[in-house]
């Protein structure tokens, strides 16, 4: 029976043979793929483990409105465990390319989030800039690139290399802005020293515990979120702090301004009592040349009395001239009323 089952089975393989390939074909082929999409999610993820490790890539980073300072740092850093670094920046259009740019502080002392350079070097003067491989051809190497803003000492920076940011995983965005039309088209790394603020904008923590750890593990997440907590209330009461700071900053930058204005509102009110004087004197002193023109007319006549014409006519510019003089008060006291309001 099962000689004659072998038979009939060899005998149908025999008389429809392509079809048994074909079905063998798909089955090898299912087998494959399957194993491929298998293996695919443990690649992907040992290679972006390698990248994080490589890149000594940041835990967290934290974004400040306000700013952040090394009081800050020092805040963080009593959390066990964490490793702390600082970073300056800020978003830029820039108008030649009408490139919407992120720009970050380089120092060759950053341990976090470590730059890969595709071509040329990173910045080694303070007139030198790095740019996102994405942009080579909007920025090629040895052009200048004019980044006009308050937080830098200088506005004209020479590219030196093109680099990969790991804080940039893919090609395809470089997430929002605050220019533009709100879209981050790349980034630059500029170095630390031509900065001209003192208060960084970006915080990048790793913590130790985590190192050993798979960024899409159920552990590191559970842990990274324990982290996070922490970090919360630590910084919760560096927000209050921080306050206090800064307005003690505005207080004491607004000190000289608002001396200046005290005093330009001391001069404005010694002009305006003497504009108030002088109105005084010109209304006596026209009463007197109506008494005396009145006097004048009763003894010699109306035709003698005409002689006070060009008296009349001196207090006619005084008032003419009081009355400029009120004018420019009033558009002084409009100034300094609108310096006090900033």
């Amino acid at each position: 029976m099962k000689k004659t089952y072998l038979k009939s089975t060899f005998r149908d393989i025999r008389f429809s043979l392509g079809r048994f390939i074909a079905i063998i074909l798909i089955i090898f082929m299912g087998v494959l793929l399957f194993v491929g999409v298998k293996s695919v999610g443990p690649d992907l993820t040992a290679s972006a483990q390698n990248e994080i490790k490589t890149n000594n890539m940041s835990d967290l980073q934290i974004i400040s409105t306000g700013g952040l300072t090394k009081d800050d740092q020092k805040s963080v850093e009593k959390i066990s465990g964490s490793q702390v670094q600082l970073s300056k920046g800020f978003d830029y259009l820039e108008k030649n390319k009408k490139n919407n740019l992120k720009v970050y502080s380089y120092s060759k002392a950053d341990k976090q989030n470590k730059l890969a350079v595709v071509k040329g070097h990173l910045p080694q003067q303070q007139d030198q800039v790095v740019v996102d491989e994405v942009l080579s051809s909007d920025y090629p190497l040895g052009s200048t690139i004019t980044l006009n803003n308050d937080s830098l000492k200088k506005t004209k920076f020479h590219v030196v290399g093109f680099v990969r940011s790991p804080l940039y995983i893919a090609n395809e965005e470089r997430g929002n802005t605050t220019v533009g039309d709100g879209q981050a088209n790349g980034f630059v790394y500029i170095p630390l020293k031509s900065f001209a603020t003192d208060v960084y904008s970006q915080m990048y923590v790793t913590f130790d515990d985590l190192k050993e750890k798979t960024y899409s593990s159920s552990s590191y997440k559970h842990q990274l979120n324990r982290h996070i907590k922490k970090l919360d209330k630590v910084l919760e009461k560096r927000r209050d702090q921080r306050q206090v700071e800064l307005q003690n900053f505005a207080t004491k930058k607004s000190g000289p301004a608002k001396e200046k204005i005290a005093v330009q509102q001391e001069k404005l009110t010694q002009a305006k009592q003497q504009l108030s004087n002088g109105k005084s004197q010109l209304a006596q002193q026209e009463r007197q040349l109506n008494q005396q023109e009145e006097i004048l007319a009763a003894q010699v006549g109306q035709q003698q009395a005409q002689q006070l014409v060009q008296p009349r006519q001196q207090l006619a510019a005084s008032k003419n001239k009081l009355q400029q003089q009120e004018q420019q008060l009033q558009q002084g006291q409009q100034k300094l009323t609108a310096n006090k309001n900033l």
